[in-house]
């Protein structure tokens, strides 16, 4: 798909193709359709969506101006059980990790989950799940799950302010925009730090 790289991307076998307008995005078609032939490769019509504004791409509903988790990610989370076993913990904070992104200090307040995850094998029997752990668990579902939950794609032509923060166990970032008095919010960033840099 070289030749089309200014306006598609790709990801294992899908093919995302973005065009400013209905006829911009014709031309665009015919020249991944071309490409495609001379590979002598072809599409499976019944999963293809052509011509629309709004695509699913891994767990995300991605438009023109944002991104958002998908209806059925949001409902898997809300189907978590509170976790109670080291297990069960790593596979929470796996798949709910995905979406860390939306939440404005996620790594501060997963933090008392981080404590008691990922252990390894000689140190596994100092597995416990407290309240603290438990208020976390579901402090995060609760984000997770309540709107607004998408980002605003960069507004061109307004300039981009990078917010940044720390305390003794994470560290956060926020990228916004100030688009005619509302905030945009491309991107959230958040990080636990590690017991080294904890003490650093």
């Amino acid at each position: 798909m070289q030749p089309c790289r200014a306006f598609c991307h790709v990801f294992l076998d899908d093919i995302i193709i973005c065009s400013k307008s209905f006829a911009e995005h014709i031309h665009h078609l015919k020249s991944v359709f071309e490409t495609l032939a001379k590979e002598k490769l072809v599409f499976n019509a019944s999963k293809c969506e052509l011509a629309v504004q709004r695509v699913v791409l891994l767990g995300h509903k991605v438009s023109e101006t944002s991104i958002e988790p998908t209806p059925d990610a949001i409902q898997a989370i809300l189907d978590l059980q509170e976790p109670h076993t080291l297990k069960e913990t790593n596979q929470f904070l796996g798949g709910i990790a995905y979406y860390r992104k939306f939440v404005p200090n996620f790594s501060h307040i997963a933090a008392p989950i981080h404590k008691v995850s990922n252990l390894i094998k000689d140190r596994r029997h100092f597995f416990k799940w407290t309240v603290k752990q438990s208020n976390a668990f579901h402090a995060l579902k609760r984000l997770l799950t309540t709107a607004p939950l998408f980002f605003h794609f960069p507004v061109d032509g307004f300039p981009l302010h990078f917010a940044t923060d720390a305390n003794g166990i994470a560290t956060g970032g926020v990228l916004f925009q100030n688009v005619n008095g509302q905030c945009h919010n491309p991107f959230h960033h958040s990080k636990v730090l590690s017991p080294v840099e904890q003490k650093y």
